[in-house]
């Protein structure tokens, strides 16, 4: 990691371990050999929510997983270390409460949640979760993920009931 300037959002994690925040990230090994001149694999995969070992992440990883947002920010990790200091601040569910259709399809596109992330983006209120359901089929042009819709009208039916 001599040459590669960590990015801000990771500056907290310098010269430590990354943990994958993608399902899979792939650290390649350039040259075969671990720091210690034993043979490795060419790829080893980690999935999400484990840690990558820092001497697996010469520059070429780093910058690639940076790059790509394949690891937790410093942010993410403080909010998933400490959830009741991400709960004290401004909520994420107010915030989305307040969004229409097409400003949800957009964060949608742009931040690329997960389904279970998405699921949350309606904080359990019917009305936020139909939004969110059509902001889900305008951000995949009508390919819709199954789970969303699922967990989503879970939610609009329990508020029916």
């Amino acid at each position: 990691m001599a040459d590669y300037e960590v990015r801000d959002e990771y500056k907290g994690q310098e010269g430590k371990g990354r943990v994958v925040k993608h399902l899979l990230f792939g650290v390649v090994s350039l040259t075969g050999q671990d720091d210690q001149g034993r043979a490795v694999p060419p790829e080893r995969l980690f999935q999400r929510g484990q840690e990558i070992p820092p001497e697996l992440l010469d520059d070429y990883n780093l910058e690639r997983g940076e790059r790509l947002g394949s690891f937790f920010t410093d942010e993410e990790l403080e909010a998933i270390e400490n959830p009741s200091a991400a709960e004290a601040g401004e909520g994420e569910a107010a915030e989305f409460s307040e969004m229409g259709e097409s400003e949800l399809a957009e964060y949608i596109q742009e931040n690329r949640p997960n389904v279970h992330e998405t699921i949350a983006l309606a904080g359990g209120d019917p009305e936020v979760a139909a939004r969110v359901l059509e902001a889900e089929e305008l951000a995949t042009d009508g390919d819709s993920r199954a789970g969303v819709v699922k967990g989503l009208n879970e939610i609009i039916e329990k508020g029916g009931k």
